[in-house]
């Protein structure tokens, strides 16, 4: 079986417990897929302020093409 774990909006894939999965589905055989996307710095979203406020790095037509790209294409 293959899994994908994907982190937040402005997160990492070493954040949380993320490479504790990854360790225990591989120690069970398993394919995982444990990608770093690109993240925006959430401060400087924040000061920019909610009108406008606009994601660059990590928008979701973007993260759908990366997901493909990384993702999908690994046998």
């Amino acid at each position: 079986m293959k899994f994908v774990i994907m982190h937040g909006s402005f997160g990492s894939k070493e954040g949380n417990w993320f490479p504790y999965l990854k360790n225990q589905l591989e120690l069970l055989n398993q394919e995982v897929i444990l990608e770093q996307f690109p993240v925006d710095n959430a401060e400087e979203i924040t000061k920019l302020g909610e009108k406008k406020a606009k994601a660059k790095k990590s928008n979701p037509r973007k993260l759908v093409r990366l997901f493909q790209k990384k993702c999908l294409q690994k046998n």
